[in-house]
């Protein structure tokens, strides 16, 4: 179902900062959560939100960042003084017809599409002018608190470091992330000033001013507190993607898949699963794989970028940016690479290897086999042990084995090179000229026996040693 946009908000996301605690040289937001970026995590949220305008506040490292999501707007924060600073900039960029801005942060992958659209509903049906994300974390410190007065009205956001003792039992904390009406935030920014020992402006200050000037200040609490928390430590990223790769699983359990082992399986973001479908432990569904109906996939099967059938299963293998379509099995032990397409009911078995090639319907590879650059017609068999010889050093050729072809064990076929319908090559065969249809190719070295030649061989080594 299409999301509504809403055309009458803008985002300035934040993702200037170095994020010192990660340890990194590069951008904190660039670091990846199950798959992706965090970054994509953020964008991703308020697309799912309907929320498509967006401005996006650059500064540490602004080129890797730009270069990653070249389709969005950027705001360059040089130098960086603080999140106050860092919405100044980014308000540059947004128009001037826009009523609500919401401000988020790139390091809060854990954060939903539904929640944002839940905040800016909230915030335009309250009328505030501004709503702040509240969340309630197992431990409380290190995060400014939302101070109620006996109403339940927002009075005061205070940090941690000012908090009175009283205040230091509250459990509601302020997120940093916020929906704000354009004008009283406009005013709002005009008049914040920088902190006195940092230079930063803090970007908590313009709803202080709002408080103080009697403007309606509220807060929403988000269901999951996960979902607010921003990564600032390697640490807390590894628990921020455990938390977006269980989501993704419950997810598609809800939709008609089953897990054998959650704990063990990864599923990326953008993956489509089809009902009835099977993911077995220690298997990698990456990238935007789709898997179509009555799958089986897995144990320890990665894929990247592939598009599969119904009634597939696949074993023990790796597959990336290829093609499956219905009713093949592959594995245990193949690797389909970039550019394959396997078609209906093909069968590709153990240590098997396809590069490019097009491998057709009803045909079978079962063992030990590499295909590059090859064109496989229907019900073709391949015998264990076959080569195309797809590289020449300086340049890749084509390989095509026509309908109904068997291809005889340990078969070397030097492209460009093709089989005709129906012919047979004979086991360890070298063949370098096309193969007519109906026909068998040989190409092997001519075999001498020597008969006895073991014990005269024995004889010379007794006699040698007894000299």
């Amino acid at each position: 179902m299409p999301v509504r946009a809403i055309h009458d908000t803008w985002a300035v996301i934040m993702m200037a900062g170095k994020g010192t605690r990660m340890k990194s040289e590069m951008p904190k937001v660039l670091h990846e959560a199950c798959g992706q970026p965090m970054a994509s995590w953020v964008l991703d949220a308020c697309d799912s939100a309907g929320l498509k305008n967006r401005v996006i506040v650059v500064g540490h490292m602004a080129d890797m960042v730009m270069e990653r999501y070249p389709k969005e707007i950027f705001a360059l924060q040089k130098p960086q003084k603080g999140t106050g600073h860092a919405v100044m900039v980014g308000m540059k960029k947004v128009p001037k017809d826009a009523k609500h801005i919401m401000v988020l942060s790139g390091d809060v992958p854990c954060l939903s599409g539904r929640t944002i659209a839940g905040i800016i509903k909230y915030h335009k049906k309250m009328k505030t002018a501004a709503t702040v994300l509240s969340f309630l974390p197992p431990s409380p410190t290190c995060y400014g608190r939302m101070v109620r007065d006996r109403s339940g009205k927002v009075v005061a956001i205070v940090e941690q470091k000012d908090l009175t003792h009283e205040q230091d039992d509250i459990g509601e904390c302020n997120s940093g992330i916020y929906v704000f009406n354009r004008a009283e935030l406009d005013n709002a920014l005009k008049k914040i000033k920088p902190n006195g020992k940092s230079g930063e402006y803090h970007l908590p200050d313009v709803l202080l001013h709002m408080l103080q000037s009697n403007e309606k200040v509220d807060a929403v609490g988000v269901h999951d507190w996960m979902e607010a928390t921003g990564v600032n430590t390697r640490l807390e990223l590894s628990e921020a993607a455990d938390y977006v790769r269980w989501r993704t699983i419950e997810h598609h359990m809800r939709q008609g898949v089953t897990f054998s082992d959650p704990g063990s399986t990864w599923i990326g973001a953008k993956a489509k699963i089809g009902v009835d479908t099977t993911v077995h432990q220690g298997s990698i569904v990456a990238g935007e794989t789709s898997i179509g109906k009555n799958c089986v996939i897995g144990p320890y099967t990665e894929l990247v970028d592939v598009r599969i059938g119904n009634d597939v299963k696949i074993y023990h293998s790796v597959c990336e940016e290829c093609r499956i379509d219905d009713d093949v099995k592959i594995g245990p032990y193949a690797h389909i690479r970039p550019g394959t397409r396997i078609r209906k009911g093909a069968k590709i078995g153990n240590f098997v290897e396809l590069k490019k090639t097009d491998f057709g319907e009803g045909s079978k590879s079962g063992h030990l086999t590499y295909l590059g650059d090859t064109v496989v017609g229907k019900d073709v068999n391949i015998g264990a042990g076959t080569i195309s010889c797809n590289y020449d050093g300086v340049k890749k050729s084509v390989t095509k084995i026509d309908d109904g072809v068997f291809v005889g064990s340990d078969t070397i076929l030097v492209a460009p090179i093709k089989i005709g319908k129906n012919a047979y090559t004979a086991a360890g065969s070298t063949l370098t000229k096309d193969v007519p249809p109906d026909s068998l190719a040989f190409g092997r070295a001519m075999q001498h026996v020597k008969k006895g030649w073991v014990k005269q061989r024995k004889k010379g080594k007794k006699d040698k040693k007894n000299k």
